[in-house]
């Protein structure tokens, strides 16, 4: 049991280090970034390794994991964990990470906001629109799965919330009307 959870343990740290040191090495991922914006078009991360190289996080996993630990996260559909700055440094390198995370902060930020408000007005359907997205932004987060943040399948998710919480009252008092006759 101790050497499951050791490594375990290494091979997350390893995530960290690998990409640290391929930052070290003055080599930055914006190629394999701008390879991986088609992917954010995908409505399915199944589609995510079907290319030669896997993208997102799987990239990662497929660059730096032992072959036979990746065949066995890619059949289970399972991912290294703890990913994100390891996905923006990897990317974008230490300095390039500050403009995304920022981005992204304030973007969370945004779905916090949505529903701690949706929470305090008892707005049942508000509530679980927003947990949807804080999920999804939750998941993307710690898995470094930025497809669940910024994927074409979020962004009109959250059009639809946007929309919805816009015109609900409009509807909705359109809808009385006609049913009052």
């Amino acid at each position: 049991m101790e050497d499951i959870i050791e490594n375990r343990l290494l091979l997350q740290g390893q995530l960290w280090f690998v990409a640290d040191l391929y930052q070290s090495d003055n080599l930055v991922g914006l190629d394999s970034f701008v390879r991986n914006i088609p992917s954010f078009f995908h409505l399915s991360t199944n589609e995510f390794i079907k290319p030669i190289i896997p993208f997102g996080m799987r990239e990662l996993m497929f660059i730096h994991a032992v072959p036979s630990v990746y065949d066995i996260y890619i059949e289970n559909n399972v991912t290294f964990t703890m990913g994100q700055m390891a996905m923006l440094l990897f990317w974008f390198g230490y300095l390039g990470m500050v403009i995304p995370l920022v981005f992204t902060a304030v973007f969370f930020g945004t779905v916090i906001y949505y529903l701690n408000n949706a929470i305090l007005r008892f707005d049942v359907i508000s509530i679980l629109l927003a947990s949807k997205i804080f999920m999804w932004f939750v998941f993307g987060f710690q898995q470094g799965e930025y497809w669940y943040v910024w994927g074409i399948k979020t962004m009109i998710f959250c059009v639809f919330v946007y929309l919805f919480e816009k015109y609900r009252n409009a509807f909705g008092i359109k809808f009385l009307e006609r049913a009052q006759g």
